[in-house]
């Protein structure tokens, strides 16, 4: 079983740990990640998440996971890359783009993009995680975005408009 830091309406953690299954009070929150891997040649990786999870079985998305107990999300960012991927970063890859208090859910999502020339022959791949992956255009993405075969939530555009600032900013 995960436990979670437990974090305020301003994103401050409490000092207390829930339990995965466990339920939180109105205006507690706990921290997961959002990893977008840009490639340099203009390719985002997606995953395709594996039909045995409980939620959005078969989807395509990005790297996603809740940050344990004790971490932060960088080192969650790291950890959830390195147990999806098998992708092994330095703390000095994953560059935080944003801060998101999913509506609707007691989420905060701190968002990710993670510039590396990744070749698919390099991952390693957690069946139980990440049926296949594939490179995508930013057009291309979009589109999977629009044809409901990506995982949806209501910030995907804005968050996806901040990472395309972002990688625009870093070239």
């Amino acid at each position: 079983m995960e436990y979670w830091d437990i974090y305020d309406d301003k994103g401050k953690t409490t000092g207390r740990i829930n339990a995965e299954k466990g339920s939180l009070a109105p205006g507690e929150h706990h921290l997961a990640i959002e990893a977008w891997l840009w490639h340099p040649e203009g390719y985002f990786l997606i995953q395709k998440r594996s039909m045995s999870r409980s939620t959005f079985a078969g989807r395509w998305a990005h790297t996603t996971g809740r940050v344990q107990a004790g971490e932060d999300s960088l080192r969650g960012c790291l950890r959830e890359i390195k147990e999806e991927l098998g992708i092994s970063l330095s703390e000095e890859e994953p560059l935080l783009v944003k801060r998101v208090m999913k509506k609707g859910t007691p989420l905060i999502w701190d968002i990710f993009v993670v510039k590396r020339a990744i070749q698919v022959s390099e991952l390693v791949l957690d069946s139980t995680e990440v049926d296949s992956v594939r490179f995508v255009t930013p057009v291309e993405l979009l589109t999977i975005m629009q044809s409901g075969r990506f995982v949806d939530y209501p910030e995907i555009r804005e968050i996806y408009d901040a990472v395309m600032e972002q990688l625009m900013m870093q070239n």
